[in-house]
């Protein structure tokens, strides 16, 4: 009779969207506090971006949770392409909570954000 290892799967650092502070945080989000907004682009792609307070807050704690896995940073650049290298930005998260906000692209950015969060709510009370 042959012993088998059971297999493992490599162990994987939580990114930093999973962790369990950063999931009571976007639990506590309201769709409403949330707003889509055009950057005004001289080049690129007309893109609705998810906006408002939750997001900066989101953005903080993404900053201070590479501050907490790397240490101190030699120089701002540094700390900048860390960061980047995370994973999924603030916008990316509460897309992936609320849904994408770039199938609203063709509307004026109040008409977006109503059809964004009604699009939510629907996809909720039908869940």
């Amino acid at each position: 009779m042959k012993h088998f290892a059971p297999a493992f799967t490599p162990a994987r650092a939580a990114e930093w969207h999973e962790t369990p502070a950063i999931l009571a945080v976007i639990a506590n989000i309201d769709i409403h506090d949330l707003f889509l907004r055009r950057p005004c682009l001289v080049m690129g792609a007309d893109q609705l971006v998810i906006t408002g307070e939750p997001v900066e807050v989101l953005d903080r704690l993404r900053a201070e949770h590479a501050s907490n896995t790397m240490g101190s940073f030699e120089n701002a650049a540094d700390k900048r392409a860390y960061i980047a290298a995370m994973g999924p930005d603030a916008r990316d998260v509460l897309a992936d909570c609320f849904g994408d906000p770039h199938k609203f692209n063709g509307y004026s950015e109040y008409e977006a954000t109503a059809m964004w969060r009604w699009d939510f709510e629907a996809r909720g009370i039908a869940a």
